[in-house]
C-alpha cells in the first residue's frame, strides 16, 4: 500500500510542484518548525497545523509583539516551504503557553507560538503523511485518488474557510453494515490528540467507551486506527473528530481547491490498544477497579499518567478510603514524566481538602513527592513540599519539625511570602514576636500572593504586644526601608528655588491594584521631596481601576468624573495639565521628570491668592476655618477635601506606603464662592469622622464584589490628617492655589 502510494504522489508532483516540510508530533500534533520574518525581525518557533482554524495564521502575543507587523514570512525550517504575505494577528493563549510548557523538552525549547489554519492553504492540495512525518503542499489543484483496499475519499461537508475541514463517516456497529442515523460529519481536529464521538452515537453502534467496530470513509476505516473518546460535546452539528494521533497513523489528503478528502490506512498501521483499554476502563463499571487494573497491565502507556489522576481523583471524591488516596496518588506521581512528579505531588496536594482529617494522608503525598523533588525541572517543587510537611506539623504541634520543614521552605524560597507568613506563625507559636514579626513583614512585601495577609498577621500581633497599632506606621517605615520601592530627587541648588507665591495643587489618579501606577506613585512621592510645601501640595484620588482596592473614596470617583479621568495613572497639575502613564518602578525617574517638567511653568507664574486656614479635631469632628486673601474673585470656589498622610496597604503593584489620599469633602461638590470664604467672612465647615468612616466603609462594601478585602483601612487615623485647600475656576477647571492644613488635636 504505501508503494502504491508513492507512485500516485510521484505521478502528482511531476504535473504540478510541490513543497515538503517535515512535520513533528508533539503529544498526538502535528507541528511544523518555522521561522517568522517580517523586515528585519524574526522569530523562530513551532505553529501547529490547525485545520478547524479559519484564519491563515494566529499567533500568540509574544510573538506578534516581536514582529511588530501587519505581514510576515513564514518559512518552514530544513525545507523550502514558504508562506509570504501571512497577516499577523495575535493574542494572549494561554492554550500555547501551556502545551509549550508541558512539552518543552520534545519540542527541543522551541515554544508552540501559533496556529496555522485553512487560509494558508486556500486553493491547494494538501498532503499530511503521518507515518512519514511529512506535510506536501501542491500549488494547485489536483486529481483526485482512486479508490483502493484501504484507500477512500469523500466531498468536503462543507466550506472549510467557515468550518474547518469536515466530511461524511458512515460508523457501524460490529456486523451491521450501518443505518442512516449512524452515518453523520465529522471534523479534521488536530488541536487534540484524541479522536472524538458524541457518547449518543458510540452508545448507538454498541460501542459506549469508543471503540467503534467501523468508521467508513470508502474503502479506508478510520476505526482501524483509532478508538473515539465518547466526550464530543453534542449540537454542534457533528457526530465526532479525528485527532492528531489518528492522522499520524494515516496519510491524510485535503483538496481545498476542489472539495474533497482523502484517507489513505497503511498496512502496517497499529492500533492502539492501550489507549481503547483506557477508555474501556474510564467508561464501564467500577471504573476506579478497571482503572487499576489497566495501570497494572499497561505501565508504559502514555495514558497511564492521566489514568492514575482520574483514578485518584474517584478516590478522592468518595472520601473514605484514605490508604487507597495515599496509593492511588503515589501511583500518580510515579506515572508522570520523571522530571515532573515532585509537580504532580504538588498538584495533587492543590485538589486535596485541607482539613485536619486529611492531614496524615497530605503528609504522605508531600513526603512521596519530596522523594523525586531534587530530579524536579521546576526548583521550587522541593521548597514548596517542604513548607506543605511544615504546615502540617505546625498544626499537629510538632513545633521542631515544622521549624525544619519551614526554614528549608524560606530558605530556598528567598521572599516567598508563604513560607515567611507560615513560619511567622511558628515564632508567634513559640512567644518569639519580634521574629514573627520580621517574617510577616517578608510575607507582606510579597504584596501578589501574601501581602494583605502578612499586613493583617502584623498588626494583630502588633496590637497584642502594644495595646493598639499607634506608632505601627513608623516601625513599618523603619523595617520597610531599602525593601519598598522609592525615588530620593537630587536636591535642588538654592539658586534654582525662586518662589513666586504660587502653591500648585498635583493630583495624582491611581490605583493600588495598577501596575503601571508603581513608577506614578514613586515619583509623585518624590515630588515632595523635591520641592517645599509652600510650592506644590500633592493629593492622591484612588479608583477601582483596573480592579477594586479598599482606598477608594466617594470624593475620589467624584473627582475623576469631574476631570473625566477614565484611567490610571493620570496626574493632574493646576487641574489643567495633565501627564498620563506609568511603569514599573524603576522607571519612576522618568516619569518623575514629565512631572517636574510640567510643574515648572505653572511655579513660574506668580499668583496674588494667599489660603490662610485652621483645622482641628474637635471630638470625633474635624473643624475648619479657611479664607481666601483675593483681590478680585471673579467666580473662583474654594474647595477643601480631607486627606490621609499615609494609608498602608500592599498592593498588587509593589506600592506599601500611600501618601496624602483623599478620603472626604468638607465643602460642598461645586466648592464654595470665594466671596462666602473671604477674610472677614471665613468658611467654617465641620466633618465628622465617625460620617467619614461610614461613607468609606459603604464605598469599600460596594467593591467587594468577590468577597471581603482583608485590610480595609475604613477608619482614618486621628493623628495623620490633613485638609488641603484649594481654590478653582470652574469655567477653566483651572487650580489657581492650594494649601495643606495640618489638623491639630486639642489637647
Amino acid at each position: 500500500m504505501l508503494r502504491a502510494a508513492a507512485v500516485l504522489l510521484t505521478a502528482l508532483s511531476a504535473t504540478v510542484p510541490a513543497q515538503d516540510a517535515p512535520v513533528r508530533f508533539v503529544d498526538g500534533r502535528p507541528m511544523l518548525r518555522v521561522t517568522l520574518r517580517a523586515g528585519e525581525a524574526s522569530y523562530p518557533c513551532h505553529v501547529l497545523v490547525d485545520l478547524t482554524r479559519r484564519e491563515p495564521l494566529h499567533l500568540h502575543d509574544n510573538a506578534a509583539q516581536s514582529l511588530g507587523a501587519l505581514q510576515c514570512e513564514v518559512s518552514v525550517d530544513g525545507s523550502d516551504l514558504v508562506f509570504r504575505d501571512m497577516p499577523v494577528d495575535g493574542s494572549r493563549d494561554s492554550w500555547l503557553e501551556g502545551f509549550t510548557k508541558d512539552h518543552a523538552e520534545e519540542l527541543q525549547e522551541v515554544p508552540v507560538a501559533g496556529f496555522l489554519g485553512v487560509g494558508a492553504f486556500q486553493g491547494r492540495t494538501i498532503v499530511l503523511d503521518g507515518p512519514a512525518a511529512k506535510l506536501r503542499v501542491l500549488a494547485s489543484g489536483s486529481d483526485r485518488p482512486p479508490e483502493a483496499a484501504g484507500r477512500g475519499s469523500s466531498d468536503l461537508a462543507a466550506d472549510p474557510g467557515k468550518r474547518g475541514v469536515t466530511w461524511h463517516v458512515q460508523f457501524a456497529a460490529e456486523g451491521e453494515a450501518g443505518t442512516p442515523d449512524t452515518r453523520g460529519v465529522v471534523a479534521l481536529h488536530t488541536k487534540e490528540g484524541a479522536s472524538m464521538i458524541t457518547s449518543k452515537l458510540a452508545r448507538a453502534v454498541g460501542a459506549p467507551a469508543g471503540r467503534v467496530a467501523r468508521a467508513r470513509v470508502g474503502a479506508a476505516d478510520l476505526a482501524s486506527v483509532t478508538p473515539f473518546r465518547p466526550e464530543l460535546v453534542e449540537g454542534q452539528g457533528l457526530v465526532a473528530a479525528l485527532g492528531g494521533r489518528a492522522i499520524q497513523r494515516l496519510r491524510t489528503t485535503v483538496s481545498f481547491g476542489g472539495g474533497w478528502v482523502s484517507f489513505e490506512v497503511p498496512d502496517d498501521a497499529v492500533y492502539p490498544e492501550d489507549e481503547a483499554a483506557y477508555y474501556a476502563a474510564l467508561y464501564g463499571e467500577a471504573a476506579v477497579r478497571s482503572l487499576a487494573a489497566f495501570l497494572e497491565q499497561h505501565p508504559g502507556s502514555p495514558f497511564a499518567a492521566e489514568a492514575a489522576r482520574t483514578r485518584l481523583a474517584l478516590l478522592v471524591e468518595t472520601g473514605t478510603d484514605r490508604a487507597g488516596v495515599i496509593e492511588g496518588a503515589g501511583v500518580a506521581i510515579e506515572a508522570a514524566p520523571a522530571k515532573a512528579r515532585a509537580r504532580e505531588a504538588l498538584a495533587i496536594l492543590e485538589n486535596l481538602p485541607r482539613s485536619s482529617d486529611w492531614a496524615e494522608a497530605r503528609a504522605a503525598i508531600a513526603e512521596k513527592g519530596l522523594s523525586f523533588a531534587l530530579e524536579d525541572e521546576d526548583g521550587n517543587a522541593n521548597h514548596e513540599l517542604h513548607l506543605e510537611l511544615g504546615r502540617i506539623a505546625r498544626a499537629s504541634d510538632d513545633l521542631r519539625e515544622a521549624r525544619r520543614h519551614l526554614l528549608s521552605a524560606a530558605f530556598g524560597m528567598r521572599g516567598g511570602g508563604a513560607a515567611n507568613l507560615e513560619l511567622g506563625r511558628l515564632y508567634e507559636q513559640q512567644g518569639e514576636a519580634e521574629r514573627a514579626m520580621s517574617r510577616y513583614l517578608i510575607a507582606m512585601l510579597d504584596m501578589k500572593n501574601t501581602g494583605e495577609a502578612g499586613l493583617e498577621a502584623l498588626q494583630r500581633l502588633y496590637e497584642a504586644e502594644h495595646g493598639s497599632t499607634d506608632g505601627l506606621a513608623a516601625l513599618l517605615a523603619d523595617m520597610a526601608e531599602g525593601r519598598v520601592p522609592a525615588l530620593h530627587p537630587i536636591p535642588r541648588e538654592p539658586d534654582e528655588v525662586q518662589k513666586t507665591g504660587r502653591v500648585v495643587l498635583a493630583e495624582l489618579f491611581t490605583g493600588a491594584m495598577c501596575p503601571p501606577c508603581a513608577a506614578a506613585d514613586v515619583a509623585f512621592d518624590a515630588l515632595g521631596e523635591f520641592f517645599e510645601a509652600d510650592e506644590v501640595v500633592l493629593l492622591q484620588w484612588h479608583l477601582p481601576i483596573p480592579a477594586p482596592e479598599p482606598l477608594v473614596a466617594q470624593v475620589s470617583l467624584d473627582r475623576a468624573q469631574q476631570k473625566g479621568v477614565r484611567g490610571t495613572p493620570t496626574a493632574v497639575f493646576g487641574g489643567t495639565a495633565a501627564v498620563s502613564g506609568g511603569g514599573k518602578a524603576d522607571q519612576a525617574p522618568n516619569v518623575f521628570a514629565k512631572y517636574r517638567d510640567a510643574l515648572a511653568p505653572l511655579l513660574a507664574t506668580p499668583q496674588q491668592i494667599e489660603l490662610v486656614g485652621d483645622a482641628r479635631l474637635d471630638g470625633s469632628s474635624i473643624a475648619l476655618t479657611a479664607f481666601a486673601r483675593v483681590g478680585d474673585p471673579g467666580g473662583l470656589r474654594l474647595h477643601a477635601v480631607l486627606a490621609e498622610d499615609t494609608l498602608i496597604f500592599p498592593g498588587r503593584n509593589g506600592i506599601l506606603f500611600h501618601h496624602h489620599v483623599a478620603r472626604a469633602r468638607i465643602t460642598p461638590p461645586e466648592g464654595v464662592p470665594i466671596e462666602l470664604a473671604m477674610e472677614d467672612l471665613p468658611f467654617e465647615g465641620r466633618v465628622s469622622l465617625r460620617d467619614v468612616e461610614a461613607d468609606l466603609d459603604m464605598v469599600v462594601a460596594s467593591l467587594e464584589r468577590r468577597g471581603p478585602f482583608r485590610i480595609r483601612p475604613v477608619e482614618p487615623a486621628r493623628d495623620a490628617l490633613s485638609v488641603v485647600l484649594f481654590v478653582e475656576d470652574p469655567a477653566t477647571g483651572q487650580v489657581v492655589q492650594a494649601a495643606s492644613i495640618r489638623v491639630a488635636r486639642d489637647a
